[in-house]
């Protein structure tokens, strides 16, 4: 394999698979997606000693003031002795026509991994949980009998690459909306935590290919602070756009930046073109019904008789491996891993059984 130097091999985006990819069409990709203007930029100058500088001066600063203590400002500092520059990588969505790549940029071991995670526990521990937030054992729960009209459709909607597309103005003030939560878990005043995290979100700077870049829009797919920016960024432009729709949707419930809900079969070009328009960048792509069901998560929503049913679903990269029943691991986890897929088919597909035996 060592002498295969033209072959890369590594995971696969969603599904747990290992994939092969030829070299130079693995590296033609990546520089295809690092050429957008947009978002990413050449940085010809290695810019770690300028990021560790502003980093010193914040954290002295929360230090002088008793904002945190010496523990946690020699916790969040460092040195660039001992840390390293991100390094951006490519995962293929072997899920999509040709594979295309998904840019992941590797945070951990960089100049401000403790500090976005810091600012992330903050934030993630602070806010009270979305209405729309749903995993799928809640949204069986939940949905499991709900009547649908006839005239409506289920849909669900995704976020066109949502990390690299959330705008930092409208992260900063999904920040500044939730302050009341946010200071109540924080000592650093409100002026100074939203400068901290805007120096996160514009200093991400990393390496490809030997080639140091800065992203110039959005959050990094790879830092600690994105998914709960993402989160609360959407969490405020579904408030908005769910406030101006003419109609009220049956149900509406999001994971991450995946959307399921039912409209009437009217709307669905407004509902759409209601979320496009709050931000250019944040573009939402459709998913309608067929034979009135919808793959959503690892469930399948039904529409059966008005009355929604579910059955438990597997995306076509699903490799069917668990765990081998001839490898090493004690006789528990093997059974322990049968039993847990049993119970996770029972509470999907047949919530009401399960009410009925708990």
């Amino acid at each position: 394999m060592a002498e295969n130097t033209n072959i890369i091999f590594t995971k696969a985006d969603k599904g747990n698979v290992t994939v092969a990819l030829d070299r130079e069409d693995y590296l033609n990709k990546m520089r295809t997606l690092l050429s957008d203007n947009d978002t990413y930029t050449v940085v010809k100058k290695d810019p770690t000693r300028k990021i560790i500088n502003g980093l010193h001066d914040i954290l002295t600063r929360w230090k002088r003031f008793n904002y945190i203590d010496y523990a946690t400002y020699r916790r969040l500092n460092c040195s660039d002795g001992v840390l390293e520059t991100p390094r951006a990588f490519g995962l293929p969505k072997i899920h999509k026509l040709n594979s295309p790549l998904r840019i992941i940029v590797s945070s951990v071991n960089s100049q401000l991994h403790s500090v976005a995670t810091f600012l992330h526990n903050i934030i993630h521990g602070s806010i009270p949980k979305a209405h729309s937030h749903i995993d799928s054992f809640e949204l069986v729960d939940k949905l499991t009998g709900l009547h649908i009209e006839d005239n409506y459709k289920l849909i669900s909607l995704d976020v066109v690459s949502l990390f690299t597309n959330i705008p930092v103005e409208l992260a900063m003030e999904s920040i500044l909306n939730r302050w009341e939560h946010i200071e109540s878990n924080c000592s650093i005043p409100r002026d100074k935590f939203l400068c901290a995290v805007r120096f996160v979100l514009n200093s991400t700077i990393f390496s490809f290919n030997n080639v140091h870049y800065q992203q110039t829009f959005g959050t990094p797919m790879g830092s600690p602070l994105s998914p709960i920016i993402a989160d609360i960024t959407l969490q405020d432009l579904e408030k908005r756009v769910l406030g101006t729709l003419s109609f009220e949707s049956p149900f509406y419930f999001r994971y991450v930046d995946d959307i399921a809900l039912s409209v009437p079969s009217t709307m669905l070009e407004f509902t759409l073109n209601s979320f496009n328009f709050v931000h250019p960048r944040l573009q939402f792509t459709p998913e309608e019904s067929t034979d009135d069901r919808l793959n959503f998560f690892n469930i399948t929503i039904i529409i059966r008789d008005n009355v929604v049913e579910f059955d438990w679903y597997h995306k076509p990269t699903f490799p069917g491996r668990y765990l081998n029943f001839e490898s090493k691991h004690p006789l528990c986890h093997k059974k322990g891993t049968i039993m847990s897929l049993v119970d996770r088919a029972i509470r999907l597909s047949y919530p009401r059984f399960q009410q009925k035996k708990s």
